[in-house]
């Protein structure tokens, strides 16, 4: 009889019921499409990262995290282990040695520090995305002597161009300084310009030929998924020895762990927020209808109904209205974001600006399905907590005064 009563009780102020409705729908549409597009943004960014730069885990002399020095390499006898270790492993699906030195690039306009990356270009373009970010030559596809690929970023500020002749100044091991020409073969931009900016790419065997001797410092490897990166990687550490350490990508890019992590928690903060200004539409509605009711409540009150069944039915009429409007806008949400995974959002005009961030100008949205039952609760507990102070006002009523309209 109560939900009967507080049903039609909704829709006798239909205009006023329809706006608190609408209010609330657009505001999980809202929220939705907020939480869409800023896993889309973030995941894009993290695999973008994973697939062109940094692979799932990657595997290093433990002497190189605490110093990235060209003598702390990965040993002969512990790379065998590692590979033997890694062809184990049924989730591996390919790792890619890399040689990593700090030094100087100068061409003929300056002279700047960077770090250079020397790749076996075969393992590298079979584990990375490198190649599809490419936007003049190849990865190290057409031969050329000593050739060298840097990024767009690079190349326009040290005046270089394809084919251009650049110098690389860097130390070996043993402390030797080493300097030799090498020509621009290729020219990549990714959506890291921080990476871009200080990163270049030589042929291993082009570094073996400078100092006489193959140095591995870096593996990269990468699995057939990203889901459960960290549980992977304990496994391939397990069976590895000790000097070689395996760490994830979140530990070699703590930025974007930290992302993943705050991602959430700032989430549910713009989700409140959401909540808490449809908190106070939906109590200045019931509000306004308890006032309205005033001799109705007063009557029901003055032939018995005690307050218990009063609250019952205020509560009743708050909760419907985000029962009826919670599944319309989770409804529209999904939609939007389903139309939006194809269609994705412009930013082209602010491409510079994301590039830093590391996130391309076209963002894509994701469906977040356990984000549809947190913001479920969200309606549920904004609908309990909005009908607390109507109901009070209600049960605070004189049921004479509220029949005489007093």
């Amino acid at each position: 009889m109560i939900l009967k009563v507080a049903w039609r009780n909704i829709w006798r102020s239909r205009i006023r019921s329809i706006i608190v409705l609408s209010s609330i729908a657009i505001g999980i549409w809202a929220g939705l499409l907020i939480i869409g597009f800023s896993f889309g943004m973030n995941n894009e960014r993290t695999a973008a990262a994973i697939g062109a730069t940094l692979g799932h885990s990657q595997a290093h002399s433990a002497d190189f995290l605490q110093d990235p020095s060209p003598s702390a390499v990965i040993a002969p006898e512990a790379y065998e282990n590692l590979v033997a270790a890694l062809e184990e492993q049924p989730f591996v699906t390919g790792y890619a040695p890399r040689t990593m030195l700090q030094g100087m690039v100068a061409s003929a306009k300056q002279t700047r520090a960077s770090r250079i990356i020397g790749v076996n270009a075969e393992s590298e373009r079979a584990n990375t995305t490198i190649t599809t970010y490419m936007q003049e030559g190849d990865f190290f596809e057409t031969r050329v002597r000593k050739g060298v690929v840097i990024s767009e970023k690079l190349a326009e500020k040290m005046g270089l161009g394809m084919k251009k002749k650049m110098v690389l100044t860097f130390q070996d091991h043993n402390g030797i300084i080493h300097k030799a020409t090498f020509r621009v073969s290729g020219i990549y931009r990714t959506l890291n310009a921080a990476w871009d900016e200080l990163n270049i790419y030589v042929q291993q065997k082009d570094i073996e030929r400078i100092i006489g001797t193959p140095l591995i410092h870096e593996v990269l490897i990468s699995y057939d998924k990203s889901e459960d990166t960290e549980e992977k990687t304990a496994a391939i550490s397990a069976a590895v020895v000790t000097p070689t350490v395996i760490t994830s990508w979140k530990q070699n890019s703590p930025e974007l762990g930290f992302a993943d992590d705050m991602m959430g928690i700032m989430l549910v903060l713009v989700l409140g927020i959401i909540m808490l200004a449809l908190l106070f539409g939906i109590i200045n509605n019931m509000l306004m209808a308890v006032l309205e009711r005033r001799r109705e409540l007063g009557m029901l009150m003055a032939v018995g109904m005690n307050k218990r069944k009063l609250f019952s039915m205020i509560l009743i009429e708050t909760l419907m209205l985000g029962l009826v409007a919670g599944p319309i806008g989770m409804l529209l949400g999904d939609l939007s974001i389903r139309v939006m995974m194809n269609v994705g959002l412009d930013l082209s005009t602010k491409k510079d600006g994301l590039a830093e961030l590391g996130v391309q100008s076209t963002i894509y949205p994701e469906v977040v399905p356990e984000y549809y039952l947190v913001m479920a609760f969200m309606v549920i507990l904004t609908a309990l907590v909005a009908a607390l102070f109507p109901a009070y006002k209600a049960l605070k009523l004189n049921p004479v005064r509220a029949i005489r309209g007093n």
